[in-house]
């Protein structure tokens, strides 16, 4: 029997699903399926499909792609919605969603409502353009293809950490902590911080919280916790950044891995010891 799961849904925590966490829930379940909605909005507005999910992974197989549909390297995530339903557009400024619901029989109708989400609407027959011109056909993605516009997310505009210009994402995070071999599953969730110094220089704090013991798959001597082997991790995410954050690799011209600050706490202490599970993760502080 096939199980279906659907715990990357974004009207969750707004963070988003990296193709490495689904793997990793691919291990227990059948199907791993992400859907969009918000609270404050309607529950569910976009869902993915069997073809949104390949044309997510076709952009990370080909960040040109990724950058020519949605306008960066990193893919977000991907959903089909029903445009009769809902009409998407986005702010010209910071390029934040905004949606208005199209049924006159919503009790409380929402006319260009922004989510503050970053991201933004393409139409299926732009993408299939598209595609046809890099020699690719979008009926080769997915047996079953629904004709429906496509919604992207990069993840909410204030679950990020502004650094010289550039915003860090905790979707970042969430891919490198996921999709990085020296230490994929290691940590269990993180923290993004930005702080001065009497210099007046920035540091990037991200703070990390191990995996309960038994569910640690690396080598956790790579995170053991001393000053020195925190530091260790200070290079290693500063060139992960890099590779997943095209905004953040322009900006770290202006400095290296010592901009970096790393924490490693064990499970459940330090800054993750207040955790409600009955309430949503604070990844920004």
């Amino acid at each position: 029997m096939e199980v279906i799961a659907e715990p990357c849904s974004t009207q969750a925590t707004r963070r988003g699903c990296s193709e490495g966490l689904r793997a990793h829930f691919e291990q227990t379940f059948g199907t791993v399926v992400s859907s969009y909605g918000a609270s404050d909005l309607e529950i569910n507005l976009a869902a993915e499909t069997e073809l949104s999910i390949a044309l997510r992974k076709a952009c990370a197989a080909d960040p040109e792609l990724c950058r020519t549909l949605f306008g960066r390297e990193q893919p977000p995530m991907i959903f089909q919605y029903n445009p009769f339903d809902y009409h998407v557009e986005s702010t010209e400024d910071e390029g934040e969603l905004v949606v208005t619901v199209n049924r006159r029989t919503s009790v409380a109708p929402k006319i260009r409502y922004n989510i503050k989400d970053l991201g933004g609407s393409v139409s299926y027959r732009d993408v299939a353009a598209v595609l046809a011109e890099r020699g690719l056909s979008i009926e080769a993605l997915a047996d079953v293809r629904p004709a429906f516009p496509f919604l992207y997310v990069f993840g909410r505009n204030d679950l990020s950490a502004p650094f010289y210009g550039a915003k860090v994402f905790t979707t970042d995070l969430d891919t490198i902590l996921h999709e990085t071999p020296e230490i994929e599953g290691m940590f269990s969730s993180f923290q993004l911080s930005v702080r001065e110094t009497e210099d007046l220089e920035k540091k990037l704090v991200i703070r990390l919280e191990r995996a309960p013991e038994g569910e640690v798959a690396g080598d956790r001597s790579t995170a053991a916790g001393s000053a020195t082997e925190d530091a260790r991790l200070a290079p290693l995410l500063y060139r992960c950044l890099r590779d997943v954050n095209q905004d953040f690799r322009e900006v770290s011209k202006l400095f290296g891995p010592e901009a970096i600050e790393v924490e490693v706490h064990d499970h459940g202490t330090g800054p993750f010891a207040t955790r409600d599970r009955r309430v949503k993760e604070r990844y920004v502080t």
